[in-house]
Parts: structure tokens; sequence; C-alpha cells
């Protein structure tokens, strides 16, 4: 991948989950490049690799951050995970690496986006309408019954219902 930019033209290469930058920077002041800190993996499927549930808790002592005061710099950053921005909280911010001659978190920045990694898992249900009937509404409709009819009917369920 080639950045190129304002402040930077550089190549980003990508070893497993980490990602090798180096380059040129355009610039004669001091650059700061940063990211979000890498996905959190935990013993268990459920909770690794969550996107952060905010900018704060995304950056916060992040291990992606470098200052390049040289023209040619290459260093490594582990590859960033996702986050919600606020104020809603609603909306996944895609991983990226940002440049700035500012400072660390400047609104006056230049992102480049990299490819989502972050497995589709959130902290809340996919419900479209966000309602507490979502988890109950199905003990309310669907029959008792023995496993495999069990799940046929929960199958057509959340198709019939949208509930997918």
């Amino acid at each position: 991948m080639n950045i190129n930019n304002e402040y930077v033209s550089a190549t980003v290469k990508l070893d497993k989950y980490k990602l090798i930058i180096s380059g040129n920077k355009k610039t004669n002041k001091d650059l700061y490049v940063y990211a979000a800190n890498p996905p959190d993996t935990l013993g268990n499927y459920s909770g690794t690799a969550l996107p952060f549930a905010s900018v704060d808790i995304a950056f916060e002592n992040t291990c992606n951050f470098k200052k390049i005061t040289t023209n040619s710099f290459e260093f490594t950053f582990k590859y960033p995970n996702t986050f919600y921005s606020l104020p809603d909280g609603n909306i996944k911010m895609p991983s990226a690496i940002y440049f700035s001659i500012d400072g660390f978190l400047s609104n006056n920045n230049v992102k480049f986006v990299l490819e989502d990694t972050c497995p589709i898992k959130s902290l809340t249900s996919r419900n479209i309408l966000n309602k507490p009937e979502f988890y109950n509404d199905k003990y309310n409709d669907l029959p008792i019954a023995n496993n495999l009819t069990n799940m046929i009917n929960l199958a057509n369920y959340k198709i019939i219902n949208n509930k997918g």
C-alpha cells in the first residue's frame, strides 16, 4: 500500500499483525504518526478483537505512536483496532494511521484508512429497532418442540421477522 499525502510519501507493508511503514516526510516540521491500540486478545472468542468503545480507550497509552524528526524513516506498528465514534457510539471508525504536524490526537491530521480486519461482533445487538423484545419474542411465538424442530422453527422465525 502506498501513502502519498501532504505530510509523507511512504509504503505500508503488512507482515501478519504488524505494519512496516517506511518512506520520506515532505515537511520540515516534526511529524507525528499514530494509530489506535491493537485489538485485545482474550482467552475466549466472544470478547476478543471487539472494537473499542470510544476514541479515548482506543488511543489510551497506544503502542502505535512515532515522532519523526528525520527526513527518512522506517518503523513498525501493530495492526490497529477499530473503535466507535462519539457522541452516539454507533458508528464504527475503520482502522487507520494518522499523520499530523500539530501533535498527538490533533484535529488537524491526515488519515490513511486500512482494511477492516475486525470480525463482525458488537457490544450490543444488531437489532435494527434496538427493542429488548428482540430477545424475548421467540419464547412467546415458538412452540415447545424437540431440538431439530426447534432449530427449524427458530430459523424460519428469524427470516420471517427479520431478526437475523
